[in-house]
């Protein structure tokens, strides 16, 4: 039995249900709880986290959005970009990249990460430190894209999330990379 204790840690939660299951241990024997008197979201998230401890189904994607072109954003900067700001840069981006492909978006959701944003301290000056081709490189290499294309989670009707594939190429980077840069200078505004 592994016991992941959280009260409003939900990156904590994830973070540990994917350290168990990674665990060498027979299956059968594995038994994870995830003890958490959360007041907010993380509970959700504990639950969408246990249902896919390997993530081996598509339930977890939600918990993506933002992350590929986060992770991204980290190593272009040589990490000069938190994890947290990466993320929610991302959140702005992939909604972005969402009306870019013809979706409505979720502004709701891209006014909050951006007011999140606005509390980070000396953040423009580390975002005008992207180094393109580095950011492209590191986009590129994100684990969820395959041989049948460039995966992307993205904002879609009703507060949910979809992930499309998109072709690889220079057009689908360059409407990432568009993506990126309206975030950025929405950041930076």
């Amino acid at each position: 039995v592994v016991q992941i204790p959280s009260f409003n840690e939900g990156p904590v939660v994830r973070r540990g249900v994917e350290a168990a299951a990674a665990l060498d241990w027979p299956r059968d024997r594995l038994h994870i709880q995830i003890l958490d008197d959360s007041t907010d979201e993380t509970a959700e998230l504990a639950r969408i986290v246990a249902a896919d401890e390997r993530e081996t189904t598509d339930l977890r994607a939600l918990l993506n959005l933002g992350h590929t072109f986060g992770h991204a954003l980290e190593a272009a900067t040589a990490f000069g970009v938190s994890h947290g700001a990466g993320v929610g840069i991302g959140v702005v981006a992939a909604d972005h990249l969402a009306v870019s492909l013809g979706g409505s978006g979720a502004p709701e959701l891209r006014e909050h990460a951006l007011g999140l944003l606005a509390g980070v301290p000396d953040l423009a000056p580390r975002l005008r430190e992207v180094d393109d081709a580095q950011y492209r490189r590191a986009f590129l290499s994100d684990k969820k894209h395959g041989a049948d294309g460039i995966h992307v989670i993205i904002p879609a009707e009703g507060g949910a999330t979809e992930e499309r594939v998109l072709p690889s190429g220079d057009d689908t980077m360059e409407m990432v990379c568009s993506a990126l840069q309206a975030a950025i200078d929405e950041v930076s505004a």
